[in-house]
């Protein structure tokens, strides 16, 4: 009764399956343990996973762990790995070296044609003053969105990146980041027009901070 009870609760969701694997981590702690955790599918898996498919995660727990360490910067780690079965459960042991991280190199941000106006310099002023830092992927994704946004926000609505580009050299150990921003035309406000039967148009005019030709800001 007690089985068919529990066996109830599994199917309606109400009691959570135990995890599949005991997933082992060396060699790496904080932030960087966090994120490589949370990267690897095997550390998905319930106890209803079939052998065959946790050995077909572990074959694939390699790839993504270097993929979230070279995210850090870590583009010369060493793995070893291991896979066990201890009675009923699988035991996963990655003993991780990361090894050492590149830096950044100086970057490359540009506007297509060229311009430079504030916010650009901005941006450049910011990847400028990650040089000699380790790299964080987080960095250059944040610096290419922001960017783009600032570029859109400026009225540059069809504003594309013809380079988005981060390129490593782990031998050298150095990373740079190169962004070319085609910004295509600034749009420009034209002519308001409000529509209702209350108001006389002069009058709403004098609330309306638009005007005719000004440079078109996604905040007005």
């Amino acid at each position: 009764m007690r089985r068919l009870v529990l066996g109830l609760a599994l199917l309606l969701g109400l009691v959570p399956l135990a995890a599949a694997v005991e997933l082992r981590l060396e060699g790496v702690k904080g932030d960087l343990e966090k994120s490589l955790r949370a990267g690897l599918s095997i550390a998905q898996l319930d106890e209803e996973a079939s052998q065959r498919l946790v050995r077909r995660r572990h074959a694939l727990a390699e790839k993504e762990l270097r993929a979230g360490l070279r995210a850090f910067g870590h583009y010369q780690a060493k793995i070893q790995s291991k896979l066990t079965q201890e009675g009923d459960r699988w035991v996963a042991v990655y003993k991780v070296d990361p090894g050492p991280r590149v830096r950044w190199q100086k970057p490359e941000l540009l506007l297509e044609p060229a311009a430079e106006p504030a916010w650009l310099r901005a941006f450049q002023a910011q990847a400028s003053a990650l040089e000699g830092k380790p790299v964080d992927h987080r960095d250059y994704s944040r610096i290419k969105d922001q960017m783009l946004r600032a570029a859109e926000a400026d009225g540059y609505l069809d504003a594309r990146y013809t380079l988005n580009r981060l390129e490593v050299d782990p031998k050298a150990g150095s990373a740079r980041m190169r962004l070319s921003l085609n910004t295509g035309q600034q749009y420009r406000f034209g002519r308001v027009d409000v529509r209702q039967e209350i108001l006389e148009p002069d009058f709403l005019q004098r609330f309306n901070p638009i005007r005719r030709g000004d440079r078109f800001d996604t905040e007005a």
